[in-house]
C-alpha cells in the first residue's frame, strides 16, 4: 500500500512540475499616447526594450519579446516566457505603477551639501507626468554632451514657467516612482517649452531614461485573455 501511494504522489508531482514549466504566452493590447504617429513608433519600440529591461532585472531568462502596431494609436505586445510563474511575474512587471513629478527644494542650492538627501525639504511643484508629452534623449555636437528634453503640453509649459520666475536661487528636482532622479539650480527666471537635463553620464543612460519616462507616462497595457 505504502509503494502505490508513493508511486501515486511522484506521478502528481511530475504532472504538477510539468504543467508550471510550460512554455506561456502573453499578450497585451498596448495604447500608445505618442504626441505623432512618428513618435508612436518611437514608442512601440520602447515597450520593447523597457520589458526586455525589466526581465533581465530580474534574471529572468529567454524571453521573447514582440511589439507590433496595431493602427489607432495601439500595439500588440507578446510575451514568451518558460513558465507558468514567471508569467506570474511578468504580469506585475507591466503592472507597476509609474510616478513621475517635479519638486522643488526649500533650501537654496549653494547651502545644500551635495551628498545629502531630506525628502521633507522637496516640496511637490505641481508639475506630474500628466503634463509630460515626451521625453527625448539629445546629444550636444559641439560640446559631446549628453542631455535629456522633457517636452510638456502648453498646461505644464506655464506652469513651468511660473515655477522658474518664482524659484530663482532653488533647486528644481525630478523625482521618478518617488526617487530623486535629477536636480538643477534655477539660475535663469526664463525658461522655453521644455525641460533639459545637462550632463547626463552616457548616451545608453539617457536612452534608458527617456524610455522609462515615455513608456511610464504614455502608454497603458491591458492583458488579452
Amino acid at each position: 500500500m505504502k509503494r502505490t501511494l508513493t508511486i501515486i504522489g511522484t506521478t502528481s508531482l511530475l504532472l504538477f512540475l510539468s504543467a508550471c514549466a510550460q512554455e506561456t504566452t502573453l499578450k497585451y493590447q498596448v495604447t500608445l499616447r505618442a504626441p505623432d504617429a512618428a513618435k508612436a513608433m518611437i514608442l512601440s519600440e520602447a515597450v520593447e526594450r523597457v520589458m526586455v529591461r525589466k526581465m533581465t532585472a530580474q534574471s529572468i531568462e529567454k524571453p521573447i519579446v514582440s511589439v507590433v502596431p496595431s493602427g489607432s494609436g495601439t500595439a500588440l505586445l507578446t510575451i514568451k516566457v518558460q513558465d507558468t510563474n514567471t508569467a506570474d511575474m511578468v504580469r506585475s512587471l507591466v503592472d507597476e505603477v509609474f510616478t513621475f513629478d517635479l519638486r522643488i527644494e526649500e533650501t537654496t542650492a549653494s547651502k545644500q551639501p551635495e551628498d545629502k538627501f531630506d525628502p521633507a525639504r522637496w516640496q511637490p511643484a505641481g508639475i506630474t507626468g500628466a503634463l509630460v508629452t515626451w521625453a527625448q534623449a539629445v546629444g550636444n555636437r559641439q560640446t559631446n554632451e549628453i542631455g535629456i528634453d522633457l517636452t510638456f503640453n502648453p498646461a505644464g509649459q506655464e506652469q513651468l514657467k511660473s515655477i522658474f520666475k518664482e524659484n530663482v536661487g532653488k533647486n528644481i528636482g525630478i523625482f521618478v516612482r518617488g526617487l530623486l532622479v535629477s536636480k538643477m539650480s534655477i539660475v535663469n527666471p526664463e525658461i522655453g517649452d521644455r525641460l533639459s537635463i545637462s550632463k547626463v553620464p552616457s548616451a545608453a543612460i539617457a536612452e534608458v531614461f527617456a524610455d522609462d519616462v515615455d513608456v511610464g507616462l504614455l502608454t497603458t497595457a491591458q492583458e488579452i485573455r
